[in-house]
Parts: C-alpha cells; structure tokens; sequence
C-alpha cells in the first residue's frame, strides 16, 4: 500500500511540473536557467526519474504562483490562496497582526 501512495505522489509531481511549465509557456532549458540547473535534471523530473528535493519544489511553486500542495498533486483554488497569502503581506495587515 505504501507503494502505491508513493507512486501517486511521484506521479502527481511530475505531472503538475509538465503543466505548470507548459502553461508558463517556456522550455525545460529556459526553466534549467531560472533555477542554474541543468535541462537534464528538468528532464529527468518530467520523465519521473528524479523529483526536486522539497526545497526546490517550494522554490518551483513560488516561480510558478502555486501552493506546495498544489504541487504535489492537491487541486485546490491556488490563485485564490496566492491572492490571500499577498493580502496578508501586506503592510497594513502586518501592523494589524502585530498589535
């Protein structure tokens, strides 16, 4: 059983990478240059041979406007959450909490 739960989440990783990728419209290269990787280590991502270690997908869901969750397969509102993470970042919501 734990296998299979492990397979899912390779699985699910490697497909929201192709998709977030391809509806940024760029190149498993032009994405290697953003993060100074080489496009063989994208490749072997996409292909599900390798996954990113947890501090790059965090990156990667940062690049790509996505939630961690998201990430690894959950599919959730992500611009929703984004646009909630920017409004409690804001500088008068910050002075809020801090009180």
């Amino acid at each position: 059983m734990e296998h299979d739960i492990d397979f899912e989440i390779r699985t699910n990783i490697t497909n929201v990478l192709i998709e977030c990728r391809k509806e940024k419209n760029i190149t498993q290269a032009e994405l290697a240059r953003v993060f100074d990787l080489k496009p063989t280590t994208v490749a072997s991502w996409e292909q599900g041979k390798s996954l990113p270690s947890i501090a790059m997908l965090y990156r990667l869901a940062a690049y790509y406007k996505k939630t961690i969750g998201y990430m690894y397969g959950e599919k959730e509102d992500a611009d929703k959450l984004w646009q909630t993470r920017d409004y409690f970042q804001a500088d008068h919501i910050k002075q809020g909490l801090q009180k």
